[in-house]
C-alpha cells in the first residue's frame, strides 16, 4: 500500500456526497463523480466517517486468518446492537492471537460498492476513520468534526459519538483504560460544548485538524482492517480469474465432470436414503421397543400410540428395577460405596459400583438377594483403594 495516499471521507448524513483533503488541511465537498474527476489516477484511501464503523480488539484461540474471520463475529456478538447476518466484519492480525475487528452494516458495504463502481473509483484502501487517528500508549485520540467526535482508544479500538455524548464515552473509556494519562484533540477550534469536566486529571493537548500526512502515517503504523477491496489491481485480477476459470470449468464440465457429477449425485442420494432408513428404524425401535418385527412403521406407530393414549402400556421395567435396587440399598449401603454407572437392556439392569472391600461386596449381594433381586456377578476387580464390581440384576421375584 502506498504511504502517500489522497484521503476521502464518507458523510453518514449524505451518502451521495464525499469530502476529501485538498491541500494540507483543507477539506472539499462534492459528489462521487466530482471526486473522480479530481483524483484521476492518483492513489487514494476511502475512510468511513461518523458512526458507520466500530473498531474492536479481541483475542481468538486460532492460528490462521481464515478461521479467525469465521470466529470473530461470535467472539464480539454480545457487544453488537444488530444481528450478525446484517453486519460485515473485517480483520487485521495484531500478533499473539490478537485481532483488530472492524464492524459495519452489510447494506453500507453494498452501497459503497455500487457508488465506487458507478463513479469508476478504485481506492487502495477502505478503512474506518477511527483507525486513521494517530495513537500512542496511555493516550486517547479524538478528532472533532462539526457535531461528531471520533475516538481512538488503542491500537485496535475506536468508535464515533455525537459531541453531546463525548463525556459519557470518555468516562467509560477511563474505567476500561485506567492508565490513560493524556488526550490529543484534533480540531479547528475548541467546541463550545466540549465537556472539560470529563477530562479532569488528564493532560489535554489541542492540535490542528489532521493532515493527509498524519493520516497516512497512522495507517502505515498500524495496518487497519480492510472493509472492502475495490482497487484496480483487485478488479483486474478478479476479472481475469473469472474469465479463465469460466472457460476452464466449462471445458472440464462438458468433457468429464458432468457425467461424473451425475453418478456421484446418484450414489450420494442412495447412501443418504440408506442412512435415513437406518436412522428411522433405530428411532422406531427406541420409541416402541415392544414391537419386534417392523412391517409398516406408520401403521404400527399409530397403533402403539393409540394404546398409549388408552393407558394400556405398563410402567417400564427399568424404573421397577431401579426402584427396587434403590429401596434395597437405601438404608444399608455403606457410606464409602458409590454407584458409578447404570445400564439397562432387555429387562436386565447392569450396575457398576465402587466398594471398600470384597466383604462389603458380599454384604451388598446379600441385601439385594433379601430384596428379591437376582444379583449375578459379572466382574470384580480389587485395587489398592477399592473394589470395582459389576452386577446384573433381574426383575424382583
Amino acid at each position: 500500500m502506498s504511504t502517500d495516499l489522497q484521503i476521502a471521507l464518507t458523510d453518514p448524513h449524505a451518502p451521495e456526497r464525499l469530502r476529501w483533503l485538498d491541500g494540507d488541511r483543507a477539506w472539499r465537498d462534492g459528489s462521487w463523480a466530482d471526486f473522480a474527476a479530481h483524483i484521476g489516477t492518483q492513489p487514494w484511501a476511502l475512510l468511513l466517517g461518523g458512526n458507520q464503523v466500530t473498531l474492536f480488539e479481541t483475542t481468538l484461540p486460532v492460528r490462521d486468518l481464515a478461521t479467525a474471520r469465521r470466529a470473530a463475529p461470535f467472539a464480539i456478538e454480545e457487544q453488537l446492537a444488530q444481528p450478525l447476518d446484517e453486519l460485515e466484519f473485517a480483520l487485521a492480525p495484531r500478533g499473539a492471537n490478537v485481532f483488530a475487528i472492524a464492524v459495519c452494516a452489510r447494506d453500507l458495504i453494498a452501497d459503497l460498492r455500487a457508488r465506487l463502481s458507478a463513479a469508476d473509483l478504485h481506492p487502495e484502501l477502505v478503512a474506518p476513520f477511527a483507525a486513521a487517528l494517530p495513537w500512542q500508549a496511555q493516550t486517547l485520540s479524538i478528532a472533532v468534526d462539526n457535531d461528531c467526535a471520533v475516538l481512538r482508544s488503542g491500537a485496535s479500538g475506536g468508535f464515533a459519538v455525537p459531541l453531546s455524548g463525548l463525556a459519557e464515552a470518555v468516562a467509560l473509556l477511563r474505567q476500561q483504560l485506567p492508565d490513560t494519562a493524556a488526550v490529543n484533540v484534533y480540531a479547528r477550534s475548541e467546541p463550545a460544548a466540549f465537556p472539560h469536566a470529563a477530562f479532569e486529571g488528564l493532560t489535554v493537548h489541542w492540535l490542528p485538524p489532521l493532515a493527509a500526512a498524519d493520516i497516512n502515517a497512522a495507517l502505515a503504523a498500524t495496518a487497519p482492517p480492510r472493509l472492502l477491496d475495490a482497487s484496480r489491481r483487485a478488479g483486474s485480477s478478479a476479472r481475469a480469474r473469472r474469465l479463465w476459470w469460466g472457460a476452464a470449468v466449462a471445458a472440464v464440465v462438458v468433457m468429464l465432470v458432468y457425467p461424473l457429477l451425475l453418478a456421484l449425485g446418484n450414489a450420494a442420494l442412495a447412501r443418504t436414503e440408506r442412512e435415513l432408513a437406518a436412522a428411522n428404524r433405530a428411532v422406531f425401535a427406541e420409541a416402541f421397543p415392544a414391537i419386534a418385527r417392523i412391517v409398516n412403521p406408520r401403521v404400527q406407530a399409530e397403533q402403539a400410540l393409540a394404546g398409549l393414549r388408552a393407558g394400556v402400556v405398563t410402567t417400564p421395567q427399568f424404573l421397577d428395577l431401579l426402584a427396587a435396587f434403590d429401596q434395597a440399598i437405601a438404608a444399608e449401603l455403606n457410606a464409602s460405596t458409590r454407584v458409578r454407572n447404570v445400564a439397562f437392556a432387555g429387562g436386565v439392569l447392569e450396575v457398576s459400583l465402587e466398594l471398600a472391600d470384597m466383604g462389603e461386596l458380599e454384604r451388598l449381594r446379600s441385601l439385594l438377594g433379601q430384596a428379591g433381586l437376582g444379583a449375578e456377578m459379572l466382574s470384580a476387580e480389587s485395587t489398592a483403594d477399592a473394589v470395582i464390581a459389576r452386577l446384573r440384576l433381574r426383575e424382583p421375584s
